[in-house]
């Protein structure tokens, strides 16, 4: 008596709660695989360094490029147990937020005491991922009309320059992530409450 089974790849498992899982290039996941006998090496596209444990049947990786990204488990013996890919989204755009502010102002008395002005970025989606500011274009009006192109997320501000300033406009952010240099061109106006 002839007996013929066909086996195709598994794929891996939903999130318990069925909750949608969504993947960021830069941002570190999890996938998770279950009943997988005799699992031996495993390969991804997206992340050379990817690591698998057998153990637990999970997989941990943090994706270099948006796309998909292809994975790959096989037996000791080279024969495939797991074929299966994700999405991965691109790094959203950063929020850039001054500190001490309300609503897009900030208090002259605020601003007086610490003399400076501190951006900062971030994304509701990626809280413990690096959104660094490495320098911004902005213009202080009321005190000088030019742009200043300032290094990193801090604007330092002299007491004549407080006396006189009525807005604070930033043209441009530059926010540098561990995969990419992110390009913020919306102006951000804040006004100073006197």
């Amino acid at each position: 008596e002839t007996l013929n089974v066909t086996a195709l790849p598994k794929g891996f498992e939903d999130k318990a709660d069925h909750g949608f899982q969504t993947f960021y290039e830069g941002k570190s996941a999890e996938l998770r695989f279950v009943n997988l006998l005799n699992a031996g090496t495993a390969s991804c596209d997206c992340d050379p360094n990817m690591q698998m444990s057998k153990n637990d049947g999970k997989i941990k990786f943090t994706p270099n490029s948006a796309g998909w990204c292809k994975f790959r488990i096989n037996t000791a013996d080279g024969m495939a147990l797991l074929d299966d890919s994700v999405f991965v989204q691109q790094v959203p755009i950063p929020f850039i937020l001054l500190e001490g502010s309300s609503d897009r102002s900030i208090s002259y008395s605020r601003l007086s005491s610490a003399k400076r002005l501190e951006f900062k970025a971030m994304h509701p989606e990626m809280p413990n991922f690096n959104y660094d500011i490495t320098g911004m274009s902005v213009r202080l009006v009321g005190a000088s009309e030019t742009s200043q192109e300032i290094s990193g997320g801090t604007v330092s501000l002299t007491s004549e320059q407080l006396s006189k300033l009525q807005y604070i406009v930033v043209d441009r952010v530059s926010v540098q992530t561990q995969v990419k240099l992110i390009q913020y061109q919306e102006p951000i106006v804040i006004q100073i409450k006197k």
